[in-house]
């Protein structure tokens, strides 16, 4: 696991309005000695319909909630889009 891998990550249990589920995130930094990744969850633009990746949402999360690898970068990622 590396910056700017995607990976699909359960976000739940929430506080506040914190985005929920499993979504996919972009690995913004990890922290291999505590097993604890900071995390970018993407959600669907209202308007133009594509993803973005949700800045204020993002958090540090337990590697127990990585589920699934999906792309290595974003440049790989906007073949998705």
């Amino acid at each position: 696991m590396k910056r700017g891998d995607i990976y699909y990550v359960d976000l739940s249990p929430v506080v506040g309005n914190e985005i929920g589920g499993v979504r996919m995130c972009k690995i913004v930094e990890v922290y291999a000695e505590e097993n604890l990744v900071r995390a970018r969850p993407m959600a669907r633009h209202p308007k133009t319909n594509s993803y973005v990746f949700r800045e204020i949402h993002e958090r540090t999360v337990s590697t127990k909630r990585i589920k699934e690898f999906v792309k290595s970068s974003w440049q790989t990622i906007k073949s998705m889009l």
